[in-house]
């Protein structure tokens, strides 16, 4: 598994509180908060809101 594949699927083995009450809060880089946010709402049934989100970098991609 590559990339935030691997912490995705560690989340989905992991039991969590729930959904009425709980609240996530994510932060890292950008596209693995993106995975994990899609994760919990998609997969795990958070609602959005319940969902807290706070990138703090981004990772720069050079062009060859």
């Amino acid at each position: 598994l590559g990339g935030g594949s691997a912490l995705v699927s560690w989340l989905a083995r992991q039991s969590l509180p729930s959904t009425n009450s709980a609240t996530a809060y994510v932060t890292g880089e950008a596209w693995l908060c993106t995975m994990v946010h899609a994760h919990l709402v998609r997969d795990r049934g958070f609602p959005s809101r319940a969902v807290r989100v706070m990138p703090y970098w981004k990772t720069k991609f050079r062009s060859p």
